[in-house]
């Protein structure tokens, strides 16, 4: 299996290095909602929950994936499977 095309956590060790774009984008959009939860905390603090809980999660999900990609995706297969679905549909 080739798996090339996947993120690999380059991490922040060392200056050379270019930064993971995947946690970075994670982490914004944990954020974002976190954000949103703060908004949201007098008027509606039904959603605000929702959104503390999902910014949360994507935090954990950023931190699991600065050790490895692997650790946030349940069967990698189906990753595989529909990478190359993916690439069949762009050469449509």
């Amino acid at each position: 299996m080739d798996l090339t095309g996947f993120p690999v956590d380059e991490g922040y060790e060392t200056e050379t290095r270019e930064p993971n774009r995947f946690f970075d984008s994670l982490v914004r959009n944990a954020m974002d909602f976190l954000k949103k939860s703060v908004d949201e905390l007098e008027e509606s603090p039904k959603y605000s929950v929702i959104y503390f809980s999902t910014a949360v999660e994507l935090f954990l999900k950023a931190r699991l994936l600065r050790e490895h990609w692997s650790l946030i995706i349940s069967d990698v297969n189906k990753v595989q499977k529909r990478k190359s679905e993916t690439i069949i549909v762009r050469r449509l």
